[in-house]
């Protein structure tokens, strides 16, 4: 039987199973890899902006063009605005 009280308990439980499941991962290697990606990922677009900013623009951008035909093709533009 369910006990009023414990309803507000719940998501919180559900909280904490799915964290513990993340927080214990077979294979650690994947999550640190995923994160440094990320963070060069940042990290790389933080230094072409600021290029352009040093260089008087005012920031960076990138124009992507993707084709969905056979073969599939994707055009990325990069250039200071």
């Amino acid at each position: 039987m369910t006990h009023l009280y414990s309803l507000p308990q719940a998501p919180a439980r559900a909280l904490e199973a799915l964290q513990q499941k993340y927080e214990t991962s077979d294979n650690p290697v994947i999550v640190v890899a995923v994160a440094a990606a990320i963070v060069l990922g940042v990290g790389f677009i933080a230094f072409l902006t600021a290029m352009c900013i040093s260089r008087g623009y005012s920031g960076f951008g990138a124009v992507v063009d993707i084709t969905w035909t056979n073969p599939f093709s994707a055009n990325v533009t990069f250039k200071c605005i």
